[in-house]
């Protein structure tokens, strides 16, 4: 069982790498040949429309997530009824959740203007780009978008990913040819259209050869109904807070400071985003066999696992971390020149975002597939009041700075202690708190101490341009990695963890 569990989290990883890369790379070529021939205010729309969707989005309330966690168990007991009884309801509700964003969607259309600081780009009409954008959200959920519970949960997320790669290699390539052969940024965006249909398709088809058995029918008792309407509870306050902390900062920029200083402030977020992605993958490509052994195994096999894999996520995190904070403004200026830079301070802001974030995010994976979303269900509204307040208050006097920093103090001083406090008042009873935070602290002193020193080589490289970028990027691969393995080796958990490396890619080579 657990090689099994390791067997599929590979596959999960592997498709997750190959299409990290992909949806990193080709949307990378089309962002640069938007900027070079439409011009950031256009990515700043791009942005804006997201957000808001990302708002509306609110509506499926975390029903996704609650589906996926209630189905683990009776899809490890092949309970077939139960599990169609998920999927009959996973789908009313997707339609229901549907039919509420494309009404609301539409209604927002009169007020799009009031989200903008200056006038839109000059010829473009941003209310029909906003229908196109909503259109795409509003068709995934009428169209087959319950089936991926399945493969998820089932550990096959891998299936879902090399589609999407696929996919999004055409996609992308098209809408490459658009932006630079038509020019028209209507036709760009109508692009994403058609292949939100072809993946929802593909995906009910894969899920209707693979798992037959497995039909909308049946209902589910009311002791399930229960405990999801629970689950789904605390998930929807988990879905307030991600949209207010990270989504609401990009049309608080719009509405306060401009589509091209947004734009700008999102081709760091592409980067920032991009890196997270990556890691994220590892997460999310072990979630379904952390909550499988969850499920099935005890409470201190899976707080070893807890550790070990903490370990080796902010080892890798802090690497990418630090990495960032030396080639951020280098790679700027190459890709697509100085004019296009934030200050170092907004900078240095976003990658301490960036570690902070990630050092708390393996305790959010096991909160998620403990499924203690409702006993976490105040923190995310009180991060999101917080995040929100902070946002309007500071945006007026430090910019951008002063959405990022927003965030740091929601992640920093709300979302640690209280997040993992969840985790181990309610999973992990046995095990001290203390002895968690302290590990915390750990990271973040590696973190420094690791910044300090690579930034400080960086510094005496008398170097410029493109050999720069290189000189920098060489050092960011090479000290990292040298300054934090023996730091690491003081924790009693890095050599499991270092082990447990080597036994993955074991298992891999099988």
């Amino acid at each position: 069982m657990a090689e099994s569990r390791v067997r599929n989290t590979n596959r999960n990883i592997l498709g997750g790498i190959v299409n990290r890369i992909v949806m990193l790379l080709l949307p990378f070529i089309v962002r640069t040949a938007i900027i070079k021939i439409f011009g950031a205010e256009y990515l700043g729309l791009n942005s804006l429309f997201s957000a808001i969707l990302n708002v509306l989005s609110l509506a499926e309330l975390g029903f996704g997530s609650a589906m996926v966690f209630s189905m683990y168990k009776p899809i490890a007991e092949n309970n077939v009824e139960e599990v169609s009884a998920l999927l009959n309801l996973y789908r009313k509700i997707y339609r229901i959740i549907g039919s509420f964003i494309l009404i609301v969607g539409l209604a927002l259309l009169p007020f799009l203007n009031h989200l903008i600081k200056g006038t839109p780009p000059e010829g473009m009409n941003i209310h029909v780009l906003y229908v196109i954008f909503l259109s795409g959200t509003v068709l995934s959920y009428f169209l087959y978008a319950y089936k991926s519970s399945i493969l998820t949960a089932a550990q096959h997320g891998y299936v879902m990913t090399n589609i999407s790669s696929v996919l999004a290699i055409v996609q992308e390539l098209i809408k490459l040819a658009v932006v630079v052969i038509f020019k028209d940024f209507y036709l760009y965006c109508l692009v994403a259209l058609p292949f939100t249909v072809i993946n929802n398709l593909i995906i009910n088809y894969v899920v209707k050869r693979d798992y037959p058995q497995y039909q909308c029918y049946g209902s589910l008792d009311k002791g399930t109904l229960t405990d999801i309407k629970k689950r789904v509870t605390g998930l929807f306050m988990y879905k307030i807070c991600y949209v207010f902390r990270d989504m609401f900062g990009s049309i608080v920029v719009s509405a306060f400071i401009g589509l091209a200083v947004l734009g700008e402030y999102n081709n760091y977020m592409y980067i920032y985003t991009s890196v997270a992605g990556i890691l994220n993958l590892l997460r999310t490509s072990m979630q379904a066999s952390i909550g499988n052994s969850i499920a099935v195994e005890s409470e201190r096999k899976n707080h070893d696992d807890f550790r070990r894999f903490h370990c080796l996520y902010i080892f890798l995190a802090t690497w990418c971390a630090v990495s960032m904070l030396s080639l951020y403004q280098p790679f700027i200026t190459v890709w697509i020149g100085k004019e296009y830079l934030l200050d170092n301070l907004t900078m240095v802001a976003l990658c301490v975002v960036f570690f902070w974030g990630n050092n708390c995010d393996m305790c959010m994976t096991y909160r998620h597939a403990a499924g203690l979303w409702w006993q976490d269900r105040y923190r995310p509204v009180v991060e999101s009041i917080v995040n929100v307040v902070l946002c309007l208050v500071l945006v007026k006097p430090l910019g951008v700075l002063g959405v990022v920093l927003s965030s740091f103090f929601c992640k920093f001083v709300i979302n640690s202690v209280w997040a993992s406090w969840v985790l181990y008042r309610f999973y992990f009873k046995s095990f001290k708190l203390q002895s968690y935070l302290q590990r915390l602290m750990f990271y973040l002193g590696v973190f420094i101490v690791t910044a300090g020193i690579v930034t400080g080589i960086c510094s005496l490289l008398p170097l410029d341009g493109v050999s720069r970028l290189i000189a920098y990027g060489v050092v960011c691969l090479i000290v990292p990695p040298l300054i934090m393995y023996p730091l690491y080796r003081i924790l009693p958990e890095a050599k499991s963890a270092f082990q447990f490396v080597k036994n993955v890619i074991r298992v891999g080579i099988k």
